[in-house]
């Protein structure tokens, strides 16, 4: 298998949230996740991570939240 890789940089300030499957297919749209986040990425992260394990956790679930500032 080859690794594929993507490159992204954001345009303006804000957040930048990586996940798994393991988190989207408990709050599959944007704004579903849009709605969990607080601004604070150690704590939206875990917080998210939490959601996925209470509502079953039936996969694994990685969920990294950065903070993107202007450039």
């Amino acid at each position: 298998m080859t690794a594929q890789i993507r490159s992204y940089r954001p345009h303006e300030p804000g957040h930048l949230l990586l996940c798994t499957d393991g988190l989207w297919r408990y709050l599959p749209t944007a704004s579903s996740l849009r709605a969990m986040l607080t601004g604070d990425p150690a704590k939206d992260a875990t917080e998210l991570v939490q959601h996925a394990l209470d509502k079953g956790g039936h996969d694994n679930i990685t969920v990294v939240v950065i903070s993107v500032t202007a450039r």
